[in-house]
């Protein structure tokens, strides 16, 4: 049900898309009741080797800070998603990350 597991389940299924996957990513483009989900079901993958490093600071909810160990998720253009605890700086870090939109979501946000 997660509109993000939905989104990067299209962006999978489209990458070696035979005749069957095409049906269906049409079908979810036209019915999904999720704008991002049923573009991501349009959408054709382009490959891209560009990666960048990625630094992000995570602050909890209720917190001003950023804190050692508190959960993440970022969920990446491409559709991959990373789940983890932050490190003692209270940070995630990806030293080849794809040079896409990065959006960082709470963990428990992907499961429902």
């Amino acid at each position: 049900p997660s509109e993000d597991v939905r989104a990067a389940a299209a962006l999978a299924v489209s990458a070696a898309a035979g005749p069957e996957d095409v049906r269906a990513l049409e079908r979810c483009a036209r019915n999904d009741p999720s704008g991002s989900v049923a573009a991501r079901c349009r959408a054709r993958p382009s490959p891209s080797a560009a990666t960048h490093t990625l630094l992000v600071y995570v602050v909890p909810e209720g917190a001003a800070t950023p804190r050692p160990g508190a959960p993440y998720a970022l969920l990446f253009g491409d559709g991959l998603v990373r789940v983890g605890a932050t490190d003692r700086r209270g940070a995630a870090f990806d030293p080849a990350a794809p040079e896409r939109e990065v959006t960082l979501r709470h963990p428990m946000g992907l499961t429902r």
